[in-house]
């Protein structure tokens, strides 16, 4: 079962952690708690499958495995404000 709520904030970012998920191989939608599209996801394998994003709603994500065997767990996240870093 997945733990959802795990939200923090560093610096201009809010997130989420999402862990004790399993993934499959036509995707599985996982529930976020930011209210709006995340700026980034980031799976983090807990097994030998890779994993990747595929959308992203307002209060889903979907994740697509190698294997219906792959489990991981998940950092989303949305950039709250902008900073005073600039391109060069």
């Amino acid at each position: 079962m997945a733990i959802v709520g795990n939200l923090f904030k560093a610096g201009s970012v809010e997130a989420e952690i999402i862990t004790g998920l399993t993934i499959a191989t036509t995707g599985t939608n996982i529930t976020h708690s930011l209210k709006s599209t995340p700026d980034f996801v980031i799976p983090i394998p807990t097994s030998q499958y890779a994993i990747w994003h595929t959308a992203s709603t307002s209060s889903n994500i979907t994740l697509t495995s190698s294997n219906n065997s792959a489990t991981c767990s998940v950092i989303v996240g949305k950039i709250t404000k902008s900073s005073n870093i600039t391109e060069s």
